[in-house]
């Protein structure tokens, strides 16, 4: 599956990300606010034409640089292989009996072990080539900051990933300091697959505290921290912070980037953990968007959209420590954001709170836009990767916050609802060889 390719009536306004290299700065390339993007019924993110046309100037211009760029990278790869052949065809040749007395003695069983072996490993934590990444720099100027993963299997190089995004597109350039929080790390396959990580100052990373969890998440946090230890050495300062569950049953879940340029700020929030099998194994949905340093405001002019600036602080704050993180969030302007977010925080959530976290935050966010057509005849369909214990009281719960508008705050009876989930037999025929199968065996009220 490729994500859609917008179309010009049909794209949204968001600054995206500069490739490397040289280029104008944000502050001549943006001169005046975006338009604030507005979400239809269907979905589609409208922005008006001039917006459209300012972002296809500075496609231009980027795409212009990158071909220069590519032209460079072909012209010196080509005169490096001319000299490693001149080398070759310098170097003195042995005669057989010379051949023959220094090849080492090589135990056939032992030789084929040692290269399956190898497979094994390269299969499970090969990093992406840098000639085989998935997109150029140009890939979030074309207004479009939802995306799907790269696929291995698909060929890194293939059709099968057009359009789709590898985690080294978005971890990439002169980065200067990275947030990263998530449930799961693999932090040595995680610098492999994007070495830029060994150029940056700082490296905070955000995981849930084991308190009260099985010992083998205890060991994880345990190697994360020594693999955090190990990438120092390189030069950054590399902090892992604890996010507080409260109890057994909570999980810090977030899939979520920041990284800080000299003139800019990325967040991504995607579904995929910081593993190879998560970016290269499974299918996952990636947003992605750029935004510029604030300028000073001049005279009268009213402040710019703050709502995702509060959000992104007011998640931090909520789930750990990373203070500093909160001061250098408003540093940015998020005013061409087209989205919301959505966060989630352990624990239970009353009074002024209420509305601030999970599907309540989704509800009120729906009730503020404009009824869709033929709502009544509308289905919900929801896709989740594993089931908990669901009641029918939460499911309708859920459900409502799902079909809430102006005009239909309360659900209706007959709502047509479907939950999308592997079957058995896929799972088992899957890439992992079922192993993740004993998953899906779930309790008669799931």
């Amino acid at each position: 599956m490729r994500p859609r390719q917008p179309e010009p009536g049909a794209s949204a306004g968001g600054a995206g990300p500069r490739g490397e290299g040289e280029g104008k700065p944000w502050d001549t390339l943006l001169e005046e606010p975006a338009a604030a993007a507005a979400v239809d019924v269907a979905g589609w993110l409208h922005v008006d034409e001039e917006l459209y046309e300012k972002h296809m100037v500075i496609t231009k211009k980027l795409e212009q640089h990158l071909a220069a760029k590519k032209k460079q990278a072909e012209t010196k790869e080509k005169n490096h292989k001319a000299t490693q052949t001149k080398k070759v065809l310098q170097q003195p040749t042995l005669n057989k009996a010379s051949q023959t007395n220094t090849r080492p003695a090589i135990d056939m069983a032992t030789q084929t072990n040692t290269q399956d072996d190898a497979a094994d490993a390269a299969d499970q934590a090969e990093p992406a080539p840098k000639k085989a990444r998935v997109s150029n720099a140009a890939w979030l100027w074309r207004c479009q900051p939802f995306y799907l993963n790269a696929i291995v299997d698909y060929g890194r190089d293939s059709e099968g990933n057009e359009s789709c995004l590898s985690i080294r597109d978005i971890v990439d350039g002169p980065v200067q300091e990275m947030l990263l929080a998530g449930m799961r790390f693999d932090l040595p396959w995680l610098v492999a697959e994007c070495p830029v990580m060994k150029t940056m100052k700082r490296i905070t990373i955000l995981i849930g505290d084991p308190l009260n969890k099985p010992e083998k998440k205890v060991a994880r946090v345990k190697a994360l921290r020594q693999a955090a230890g190990d990438l120092e050495l390189h030069g950054p300062t590399v902090t892992v912070d604890l996010a507080p569950l409260g109890d057994a049953f909570a999980t810090f879940h977030p899939k979520l980037f920041l990284l800080t340029y000299a003139d800019r700020i990325r967040v991504c929030i995607s579904s995929a953990n910081f593993t190879y099998g998560g970016w290269w194994r499974k299918n996952q949905a990636i947003y992605v968007q750029d935004f510029p340093r604030k300028q000073p405001q001049q005279g009268s002019q009213p402040p710019t959209d703050m709502e995702m600036e509060d959000e992104l602080v007011a998640f931090l704050r909520a789930t750990t420590k990373a203070g500093d993180w909160c001061d250098k969030i408003r540093q940015f302007d998020y005013s061409t954001a087209i989205g919301k977010i959505v966060a989630s925080v352990p624990g239970t959530h009353a009074g002024p709170d209420l509305h601030c976290w999970g599907h309540m935050r989704m509800r009120r966010l729906l009730e503020s836009q404009p009824d869709p057509q033929g709502l009544q005849d509308q289905a919900v369909v929801c896709q989740v990767a594993s089931l908990g214990s669901l009641d029918e009281d939460w499911i309708e719960e859920f459900i409502g916050s799902l079909c809430v508008s102006p005009s239909h705050p309360e659900i209706a009876a007959d709502i047509d609802w479907k939950l999308i989930l592997p079957t058995v037999d896929e799972v088992r025929t899957h890439w992992r060889d079922g192993r993740p199968a004993r998953r899906f065996t779930s309790r008669a009220r799931s």
